[in-house]
């Protein structure tokens, strides 16, 4: 292994910095008694200050047990949203409020497809 990549996933659109402190690789440690360090990492910021997708989502509550699920968008453009079944199957489709009914959602879960003229994203929908 000549490099170690830790990932900042951060989905709610309030920005990605993330400190990474007393990071410790050591050699041997796949069931082999001599666990001897080779690498100690201090603090070296080197990604995390990208901007945010244009289009960020968040949902909530996911899953849902209620009849509508609150949306919330990092935009003020008009965007679109599809609910797709496991199966591919689309079930519902609309403009983007912050609400979306899904009382008439079976018990199970779907694709949230939300998209306006220039991205897409989807989250997985959980209706309980």
């Amino acid at each position: 292994m000549d490099r170690l990549v830790f990932i900042n996933d951060n989905d709610s659109g309030s920005g990605n910095t993330s400190d990474f402190s007393s990071v410790k690789i050591y050699e041997g440690s796949c069931g082999r008694s001599n666990n001897e360090q080779i690498v100690t990492s201090n603090i070296i910021p080197v990604f995390g200050n990208e901007d945010e997708d244009i289009l960020a989502l968040k949902i909530y509550p996911n899953p849902v047990f209620g009849q509508v699920l609150e949306v919330f968008l990092n935009t003020d453009q008009t965007a679109s949203y599809e609910i797709i079944s496991i199966t591919g199957q689309l079930i519902s489709k609309g403009n983007v409020t912050k609400t979306i009914d899904v009382s008439s959602l079976n018990a199970g879960v779907y694709l949230l497809k939300v998209f306006n003229d220039n991205n897409q994203i989807t989250k997985r929908l959980i209706k309980r």
